[in-house]
């Protein structure tokens, strides 16, 4: 794209973007989420038949059971959304017949609690964030937009609209369920779209095209599906998640592959950090909610909380875009590994001693939780201690500070100057994204005094420059480089 096609298509994706975002925060305010799935038979008294926690009819006391007598008045069997979604949403009041024979009628108005955190508030600060780092790689490209910063571009925005969107697709807003279905099953694809059209800019793509382009079938064919009318919602709700853990399992299947392929270390950092940043985002979901839910028709949390960790996808990004310095990936997926291994086996072990001290008497329950937990603790921190002296700190290995000491040790060994560049372009090649490094010794007119590398002859002029600009200071953003 040159830069007049690069604005107009950074705009309209932008406008688009910030009306679904207003509508859909609209939409959430007026129609408070009441969360209780009923039954749908014509012949038979419309029952409650599931309360999500937390919800608006939980805190009004709607029970499971409890026959919807009106719904704004009216028959409920002549609600849309119970006869497409078997739901209570988008209503301002309903009439309810308790277990006991007893009738009561409940008033819903917005309400600002948890839900609404996870529902305006932090899809909100994930947008703020995903529009920033999209102004600031449309800022970067000065020349026009290229494919890749446009599908990264794409893959944000459908990112922050496919969690903005649930919301809405929750209350059984038809516009916004269509629209949340397309996007959220668009997230895995649109990203792999990104990665392929990268390392093909570079030249290092290791998949075909066709990879991403066939999978878009499994968008088209869910959506087919929302049309079919006998299907039940539980199971078109179960076939959307399953459908997102395949292409969820496909794309890192790629990403893995491609570990194994790239040779040069600054693409397997990239990788990397977008195999990490996507994996602690995403996985939540997909263990906690995604899984039990395709599978058995039940959640370990609730999806709008756990979709609340894809806030660390445009965090990481912007990170990248302000940091001044590299961080070594590597430390960082070794540090994560060493503390899920400290933290395994004691959230086990804790996990099978509140199941198994449960008793009848608060007080000495308490009191059995708690010394149990302290001697669970003190095993804990023995535990590291043997970690950390058996694995000698696996997790720092390629620690900025512990390898500069490396360095400072093995000059004592050095008998030459050649011997103290080796170990210093060692050390640099280790922890930085560099991938390989040459000494030149120039003279004060310029000449080269040592004898050039083969690969590095022809930058042979630019090398007889260097020596005018020593200690000059090049800014390039905010990151100085010397």
């Amino acid at each position: 794209m040159n830069i007049k096609q690069s604005r107009v298509f950074f705009t309209i994706a932008v406008t688009v973007f910030l009306f679904i975002i207003a509508y859909n925060t609209v939409f959430i305010t007026l129609n408070p989420y009441i969360g209780a799935r009923v039954t749908n038979d014509p012949n038979e008294p419309v029952k409650v038949i599931e309360i999500e926690p937390g919800s608006i009819a939980d805190s009004a006391g709607i029970d499971p059971g409890d026959i919807i007598l009106t719904v704004d008045g009216e028959d409920p069997h002549n609600y849309d959304l119970v006869n497409r979604y078997e739901r209570i949403e988008q209503v301002q009041s309903i009439t309810v017949q308790k277990s006991n024979g007893k009738i009561e009628e409940f008033n819903f108005e917005f309400t600002f609690d948890l839900q609404t955190v996870f529902e305006i508030i932090v899809p909100s600060i994930v947008a703020t964030l995903v529009l920033y780092a999209c102004f600031h790689i449309y800022k970067t490209n000065e020349k026009g937009l290229k494919r890749p910063s446009i599908y990264l571009i794409i893959f944000l925005l459908d990112l922050s609209v496919a969690y903005f969107s649930g919301g809405g697709a929750t209350r059984g807003n038809l516009f916004l369920r269509y629209f949340n279905i397309v996007t959220f099953l668009s997230v895995p694809i649109l990203f792999l779209q990104f990665i392929y059209h990268y390392f093909l800019d570079i030249g290092k793509v290791w998949f075909s095209k066709w990879f991403y382009k066939l999978v878009y079938l499994i968008v088209i064919l869910n959506v087919f599906m929302e049309q079919i009318q006998f299907i039940n919602i539980t199971v078109l709700k179960s076939i959307n998640l399953f459908s997102f853990l395949v292409l969820y399992l496909y794309v890192i299947f790629l990403m893995i592959l491609g570990l194994k392929r790239i040779q040069y270390r600054a693409q397997k950092y990239l990788i990397k950090v977008l195999l990490l940043s996507n994996g602690i985002a995403i996985t939540p979901f997909i263990i906690l909610y995604v899984i039990p839910y395709a599978l058995f028709q039940v959640h370990i949390f609730p999806p709008i909380i756990l979709a609340g960790f894809l806030i660390i996808i445009p965090t990481t990004l912007v990170y990248q875009f302000l940091a001044d310095k590299i961080h070594d990936i590597d430390f960082v997926i070794g540090r994560l590994r060493y503390y899920f291994l400290i933290g395994l086996i004691p959230a086990l072990i804790s996990i099978s001693i509140v199941a198994l001290t449960k008793g009848e008497n608060p007080s000495l329950y308490s009191i059995r939780l708690f010394v149990f937990l302290l001697i669970i603790y003190i095993i804990t921190f023995y535990y590291k201690e043997i970690l950390d002296s058996r694995l000698n700190r696996f997790s720092e290995k390629k620690n900025y500070q512990q390898s500069i000491f490396l360095y400072t040790e093995n000059l004592r060994k050095a008998n030459n100057i050649g011997q103290v560049m080796d170990e210093l372009k060692k050390t640099i090649i280790d922890i930085t994204l560099v991938s390989d490094i040459y000494h030149v010794e120039i003279g004060k007119d310029s000449d080269i005094l040592s004898e050039l590398d083969l690969d590095i002859v022809e930058y042979e002029e630019e090398i007889k420059k260097c020596n005018k600009a020593i200690g000059q200071i090049i800014e390039v953003g905010s990151v100085k480089r010397f």
